[in-house]
């Protein structure tokens, strides 16, 4: 079984890694931001995980919106402008998370922005497939000792062959990962093709997950259900807050579930051992064999026949290996159909 390994924490298919993507959920808000990590603390989330936008290194006043959803911002650039945090928030934010024990990661979207990500000492890196042909950007973070996970969603074969030799070159399997994930947002059931995370992990042999973005719960408890090591869901309080993510992500109270059904899988996966069992079912067990009884009232003296045995609950009385030496024996009373027969009851005719 492939593991992962973050923050001295090891993740695997018997015990996934579940991300709260916060995005661009806090909309710039710093006190939202600090109100989601206290919520996603609660519910025991395994990691958060933000992304690191400035503006002026990544983007530009032609980089248009693929949906325009902004009533303010009149280009992407206007956008990441208006919600991007200073250092000091940033580090501010991930001092918070550290300070809950939370596993803490970022995606990093220029050479700057990777820097705040290393000096605040996140735990892991992300890359999102956007940006898997941006060389500075891959080369920098390949070299970083921290663990990596990379998003394929617009990446084909070719590419992702290319980057994970690239990455495994510089580190080890069990600190990098790859997820698959789709970039519709929302996306519909039929387009998430669950089955390319069973292909990253055979064709690519690296750990392999699901970034979510269909805003469904189901989809992550059917992640979960298939042996997922890694799930990623973008999170806010409500579907209908304001944001380009909003309608793909889970609320705070849906990821409550999902963890629930971690936990509750991690206990399924448990194996078990039927013969160590065996001490711990025996009282069960005997209450639901069975001992010789009789058919019908028996008188004193008759003789017991093979027509006249019928065999009840409990066991723990005479067995079946009993049954040649009770047939032709005599009762030595009257014997209650209703009643288990014993050594005591019988005797020799």
């Amino acid at each position: 079984m492939k593991n992962i390994k973050i923050s001295r924490k090891t993740f695997n298919k018997n015990n996934p890694l579940i991300i709260a993507e916060i995005g661009q959920a806090h909309e710039g808000s710093e006190g939202l931001v600090h109100s989601m990590i206290d919520a996603l603390c609660e519910v025991e989330c395994d990691a958060i995980k933000f992304q690191i936008h400035l503006a002026d290194l990544e983007s530009s006043l032609e980089d248009q919106f693929r949906i325009n959803f902004s009533y303010e911002d009149e280009s992407r650039y206007d956008y990441w402008k208006r919600i991007e945090f200073t250092e000091l928030q940033w580090t501010r934010i991930i001092n918070h998370c550290k300070s809950k024990n939370i596993i803490v990661g970022a995606s990093v979207f220029s050479i700057e922005a990777l820097e705040i990500a290393i000096k605040n000492k996140v735990d892991f890196l992300k890359i999102g497939s956007g940006d898997l042909l941006f060389d500075d950007l891959i080369n920098s973070v390949s070299y970083q000792e921290l663990p990596v996970i990379i998003s394929s969603g617009m990446a084909n074969w070719n590419e992702l062959y290319d980057i994970s030799s690239k990455f495994i070159s510089h580190k080890k399997k069990d600190i990098f990962s790859i997820l698959h994930c789709t970039t519709q947002y929302p996306t519909e059931p039929e387009k998430i093709g669950f089955n390319n995370v069973k292909a990253i992990e055979e064709k690519l042999e690296v750990v392999a997950g699901l970034s979510d973005h269909s805003g469904n719960y189901l989809t992550a408890l059917y992640a979960l259900a298939r042996g997922c090591a890694i799930l990623e869901v973008h999170v806010n309080f409500d579907r209908k807050m304001f944001g380009p993510d909003s309608t793909s992500s889970l609320t705070i109270n849906e990821l409550r579930e999902v963890i629930k059904a971690k936990n509750y899988f991690k206990k399924l996966n448990l194996i078990t051992d039927k013969n160590k069992e065996e001490a711990f079912f025996a009282p069960t067990k005997k209450k639901f064999a069975r001992s010789i009884g009789i058919k019908k009232n028996i008188k004193k003296g008759q003789i017991i026949t093979k027509e006249d045995i019928i065999f009840r609950k409990p066991g723990g009385y005479l067995t079946k290996d009993d049954l040649k030496i009770v047939i032709g024996m005599k009762a030595k009373h009257d014997l209650n159909a209703l009643n288990i027969i014993k050594w005591e009851d019988i005797e020799e005719a």
